[in-house]
């Protein structure tokens, strides 16, 4: 996929609220790709969506700009590139699910051909195929349960904050990805640090800076020993307490919690559609809190992708100004800013905020 600039980064990003630099951002799909749907209750919705998240991606990358940050984007894919004309193909909205950029290195775990711009992006030597890496060309093939990207490895410094992901813990004989990843980790001089969470981590928390972190409920009490000089704020589920999520409430049963579409509720021919032909687009939105998905820019400003009083309030009191960038459909995505960016380059170096 053809990128707006090809050049060669070397990677380098330690943190996520030390000087942003330059980062890749996500893009979705031409409107085009629906043209051959005839039944407009289903068409138009779909258009919609595509044509008012590009739109956000273009505010997204003219704030990113306005602030000093280099932006990298693929270009939306079209229906005229596609070998079926009416192929529902992976949108490539949310790098940081497929990417892990720590230190100076890109892991990939994904082999959609989607995602093959960030080829044209990272230099060749920072960017890691963890398929054959783990496994050789031609050995197993992905295991769902082993996925490992910027979404649930959040860096810190030179510690990494990661799910335990069931009570059998990171490393088992089912999951040799991990178990070769988080030795090479800790043998490079990163410390891990095992949640109680179950998702993806940056929906759960979020450094804002060092010594102030937001968070998802309340954490274990190892987590909260480990960042006990921290000023924190815990948040509940107000992504959800806004007076539109109501509707959504009321027929959460129809799409399985999955997704959620304003003005769509008595559309049970769209329902259908999206549940059969785009389930591999969607997540599953009703455990995500997106006051929390933030992007970094500096340890003065983060972007957020709506108002919330407790978090502007918290963002405050720490003199870090927060920029709202809308993204309008993030129910639909299950994606919040910072699923939609890929930090590419920070400036400083690996340091250690916890002890």
């Amino acid at each position: 996929m053809e990128t707006e600039k090809t050049t060669s980064i070397k990677i380098s990003t330690h943190s996520p609220f030390q000087k942003l630099k330059a980062v890749a951002i996500g893009q979705t799909l031409a409107e085009d790709i629906f043209d051959w749907i005839t039944e407009e209750k289903i068409k138009a919705p779909m258009q919609k969506i595509l044509r008012e998240t590009n739109e956000d991606m273009i505010e997204f990358k003219r704030v990113l700009e306005s602030v000093g940050v280099t932006v990298y984007q693929p270009k939306p894919l079209s229906r005229s590139i596609l070998s079926n004309n009416e192929q529902i193909p992976h949108v490539p909205l949310q790098p940081r699910d497929v990417f892990l950029t720590l230190g100076n290195l890109c892991y990939q775990q994904n082999t959609h051909g989607v995602y093959d711009y960030m080829k044209d992006i990272v230099h060749e030597d920072c960017l890691v195929d963890l398929f054959n890496e783990v496994y050789g060309p031609g050995g197993a093939s992905f295991q769902g349960h082993e996925l490992i990207s910027g979404a649930n490895s959040v860096k810190l410094g030179k510690h990494i904050i990661m799910p335990a992901d069931g009570e059998a813990g990171f490393v088992h004989p089912d999951r040799p990805m991990f178990d070769h990843l988080i030795n090479k980790w800790k043998q490079q001089g990163y410390e891990i640090i095992q949640t109680d969470d179950v998702g993806h981590t940056d929906g759960i928390i979020s450094f804002i800076k060092p010594g102030a972190l937001m968070r998802v409920g309340s954490s274990a009490q190892q987590e909260k020993e480990l960042f006990n000089k921290w000023d924190r704020l815990e948040l509940g589920s107000q992504g959800w307490m806004h007076p539109q999520m109501n509707k959504w409430m009321q027929e959460k049963n129809m799409v399985n919690g999955r997704w959620w579409i304003d003005g769509e509720q008595d559309n049970p021919q769209l329902h259908k559609f999206i549940n059969d032909w785009c389930d591999h687009w969607v997540g599953y939105c009703a455990e995500t809190v997106f006051d929390i998905n933030t992007l970094g820019i500096s340890e003065e400003c983060v972007l957020v992708s709506s108002y919330n009083k407790e978090v502007f309030d918290f963002l405050k009191k720490h003199k870090v100004e927060p920029i709202i960038v809308p993204l309008r459909h993030r129910y639909f995505w299950d994606g919040g800013l910072h699923c939609c960016s890929l930090d590419l380059i920070r400036e400083g170096e690996r340091e250690d905020y916890i002890t």
